[in-house]
């Protein structure tokens, strides 16, 4: 990596929520735009009522709520933490800067965007931007100077840290670029692409070779290429260029990628213990299974890498410094008991309990089919709680007549588990 990473100590509370397991919900975006605080707070009593949820987790976006630059607005979402503020429920915060910029900011420094090799570009900000990282912070800043503003601050326990697309610490997914991003005319056939496109991303690379190798002399010899200088590098396609030379793009890939997650954590952590007389935990999410030795050998010997290695799926290095800085964990899309205890066997590694870590299912129908199955792990692994996503597997297009049989089975099965404790 370019530079010397400076590494702070920060440490903060691992348990502001106390006792049993804990339920969260997640709302549908749409959902808390602009939304009826009356009826919302219908809504949030139900999930407190009858299905045992003690924490809600929402979004405060900064490509919503700055639309202009310097213009700040807190009204599309006023009616939404109203009636969050009123329902009793504690808040997981999502400040959300890295996962969605403004358009006009995206106008603004199109470099910032990345781009694969189908042409598909991410609405994401690219982690070789180090320029625009104290302006990020800034952002950040305000943002939660607009939670406190609105009072969500101090129902707030739990943060988490953006860290790409979703909020996740990965590349782009296919699942989070829309039908202007590229991906019309099914042009990818759902393979996964490899974020390394576009004059920054180049940029970022040659800079990042030029501090390795020193020379292009020297650069080529180890690559067995015949570059005559460093703008004559260009971004292979993949397939094309196996072996050292591609190792050297997945490792800068790979460790742009861990420079900027680790600056953000350590930036949002600073800015949290700014804050007086809260104890508010910070949060990593954990994407999918990480890739593998073998995973990595193949994708260099091929000149290329199957999706955990585009997506640079690098959950044992988040959890060591998640670790070391005092952050919780959130295993996203967990809901295969094998997946689940793959991360809790990297997290034992680093000495990270299981009640400093939650549960969270996939986004999708199936994977939030059997909450009967997600309420079991917690209990199983005496997990922190489990984060059901979303609500509107839950509920009917109303937003608050409950949806057999999900529903039910929530309910009942936290019932159980709170009732064994």
């Amino acid at each position: 990596m370019r530079g010397r990473m400076i590494f702070l100590s920060l440490f903060v509370s691992l348990a502001p929520l106390k006792g049993a397991a804990h339920l969260c919900l997640s709302d549908l975006p749409q959902w808390s735009v602009h939304a009826d605080a009356g009826k919302t707070q219908e809504r949030m009593a139900l999930y407190k009522e009858r299905l045992g949820a003690s924490m809600l987790r929402a979004s405060l976006p900064w490509g919503l709520l700055e639309p202009r630059e310097g213009h700040w607005d807190e009204a599309p979402m006023r009616g939404y933490f109203e009636a969050l503020k009123a329902s009793g429920l504690r808040c997981k915060l999502i400040l959300s800067v890295v996962m969605d910029p403004p358009v006009w900011y995206l106008e603004k420094h199109p470099e910032l965007r990345m781009q694969d090799q189908f042409g598909a570009r991410a609405h994401a900000l690219a982690p070789w931007s180090r320029a625009q990282w104290p302006y990020l912070e800034k952002k950040t800043r305000a943002l939660l100077e607009l939670a406190k503003k609105m009072g969500v601050w101090d129902i707030t326990d739990e943060v988490v840290i953006d860290l790409g697309p979703a909020g996740e610490p990965l590349y782009p997914p296919n699942w989070t670029l829309g039908e202007g991003d590229g991906l019309n005319g099914g042009q990818r056939g759902g393979e996964e692409g490899f974020f390394i496109y576009g004059e920054s991303a180049r940029a970022d690379f040659v800079a990042a070779m030029r501090e390795k190798h020193g020379t292009i002399a020297q650069a080529t010899r180890a690559w067995g290429t015949r570059y005559k200088d460093w703008d004559a590098i260009a971004m292979p396609q993949p397939g094309t260029q196996p072996g050292a030379f591609w190792e050297d793009v997945l490792l800068w890939y790979r460790d742009a990628k861990r420079a900027f997650n680790l600056w953000r954590m350590e930036s949002v952590l600073a800015l949290i213990k700014e804050q007086p007389s809260r104890d508010v935990a910070a949060i990593v999410y954990l994407p999918g299974i990480d890739f593998s030795e073998e995973d990595w050998q193949q994708a260099v010997q091929t000149g290329g890498g199957n999706a955990l290695v585009r997506l640079m799926i690098d959950n044992a290095y988040l959890i060591e410094q998640a670790a070391r800085l005092g952050c919780l964990l959130q295993m996203t899309g967990a809901q295969d008991p094998a997946v689940c205890e793959h991360y809790l066997r990297l997290a034992k590694k680093s000495a990270v309990p299981p009640d400093k870590i939650w549960l969270e299912n996939s986004g999708d129908p199936v994977s939030a089919s059997n909450p009967g199955k997600l309420v079991a792990l917690v209990k199983r692994h005496k997990l922190r709680g489990l984060d059901y996503t979303h609500t509107r597997w839950l509920l009917n297009e109303d937003t608050l007549t409950p949806k057999p049989p999900l529903f039910g089975e929530l309910a009942e099965a936290w019932k159980r588990l709170t009732k064994s404790k």
